[in-house]
C-alpha cells in the first residue's frame, strides 16, 4: 500500500508531499521529498486501534452506521468528552463514563473522531513539521470530523482527493503496467512501525 500510494500521488499529480491513510486495520504517514519521491513512512503496529475498523466497532456500539457516526460528530460543535482511541477496551470505558456524565451520542461521536485524529498524529507526526501539502486517503478520509481535526491540529488544509477511496488501487494499477525492476526505493528497513500503546 505504501508503494501504491506513492505511485498514485505521482500519477494523479496531487502536489502533496505528505500522505495520510487511515484504512480498516491500519494508518500510516508517507513523507515525500520536494520531487515527490519517497522519503520515509511510519505505520501503526499490528493493533487496529484508532483505525477504520475501530470506528466501525464504536459506531455499532452507539447504534449508528459509520457514515452516521461521522455526520453526528460534525453536528456537535461544543467541546466533546475525551475518548481514548489507542485501545477498544479503554474506548468502551470512556464511552460508558461519558454517557454517565450526561454527554449526548453526538458528543461521544465527536470525541471518538477527535481521539482518532489525535492518536494518528501522535504516532506519526510526533510533534514534528510536515512541509508541503498534506493529502488524506483511505476509508476514514470520508469522515469530515477527522479531516477537520487533522487540519486544525496541523494548521493547514488537508486535501481529500476525489479518488481517496481508490487511491491505492490506482497506484497498484499503474505499477502493474511497469517492469518488475522499476519498483524500488522502499525496503522493509525503511518502514518504521509505531506502537499503539
Amino acid at each position: 500500500p505504501v508503494i501504491a500510494s506513492v505511485e498514485a500521488n505521482r500519477y494523479l499529480e496531487t502536489g502533496s508531499r505528505n500522505i495520510f491513510s487511515i484504512g480498516c486495520e491500519s494508518f500510516y504517514l508517507i513523507r515525500l521529498d520536494e520531487q515527490f519521491n519517497y522519503s520515509d513512512h511510519i505505520v501503526n503496529s499490528d493493533c487496529a486501534s484508532g483505525t477504520g475498523g475501530f470506528i466501525d466497532q464504536q459506531a455499532e456500539r452507539l447504534g449508528f452506521s459509520t457514515p452516521e457516526l461521522s455526520k453526528k460528530a460534525m453536528e456537535y460543535s461544543d467541546k466533546p468528552p475525551s475518548i481514548a482511541t489507542r485501545c477498544a477496551v479503554f474506548a468502551k470505558s470512556d464511552i460508558i463514563h461519558a454517557q454517565a456524565r450526561g454527554f449526548s451520542k453526538e458528543a461521544i461521536c465527536a470525541g471518538l473522531c477527535e481521539g482518532v485524529a489525535r492518536n494518528v498524529l501522535a504516532n506519526t507526526v510526533r510533534g514534528g513539521d510536515l512541509p508541503g501539502r498534506v493529502l488524506f486517503a483511505g476509508g476514514m478520509s470520508k469522515n469530515k470530523k477527522i479531516v477537520d481535526r487533522l487540519s486544525s491540529a496541523l494548521g493547514k488544509d488537508v486535501d481529500v482527493p476525489e479518488k481517496a477511496l481508490t487511491f491505492n488501487a490506482i497506484g497498484a494499477a499503474v505499477l502493474g503496467k511497469e517492469p518488475a525492476g522499476r519498483i524500488s526505493g522502499i525496503t522493509q528497513e525503511s518502514s518504521r512501525p509505531v506502537s499503539a500503546r
